[in-house]
């Protein structure tokens, strides 16, 4: 995972898991390109605006696209530097349950980097717990 000066997921990091059992091969790989897309034009709106443009462009893919970890660290890096992290907490909350599997996984992980870096340690601390019960093996779970 490509990180920034701060630590942060970039916006252009596109390579987690999108899982949707309802979607086809091809479905999925069609979802990894139009977050890339439009984590590409967030990064362009955030450059030649502000990152309240960049963020409200990930928040239009999100509304149209099944929740899946690459755009929730774009959410969630967009929403750092946005200011609009409750925003994206309950954006990315709300739409938790349609995400199985791995995919879930990641973006629970999303949940907890968002709740750990606005000072929410109990609720990140929560999030890890149930991680690591969900998912014993998982070594990021336990940092």
């Amino acid at each position: 995972m490509s990180t920034d000066e701060h630590g942060t997921t970039t916006l252009l990091d596109v390579s987690g898991e999108v899982s949707a059992p309802h979607l086809t091969d091809p479905e999925i790989d069609e979802v990894r390109a139009a977050v890339a897309m439009h984590a590409r034009i967030a990064a362009r709106r955030t450059r030649e605006g502000t990152p309240l443009d960049g963020f409200q462009e990930l928040v239009r893919a999100a509304r149209k696209l099944p929740m899946n970890a690459p755009l929730a660290a774009a959410l969630v890096s967009a929403s750092l530097r946005a200011g609009t992290t409750e925003v994206a907490r309950l954006l990315v909350s709300e739409r938790l349950d349609d995400v199985e599997g791995d995919a879930r996984l990641a973006v629970k992980r999303q949940l907890a980097r968002l709740a750990r870096r606005t000072g929410a340690l109990e609720r990140a601390q929560e999030l890890l717990t149930v991680m690591l019960a969900e998912h014993p093996g998982d070594r990021r779970g336990r940092a």
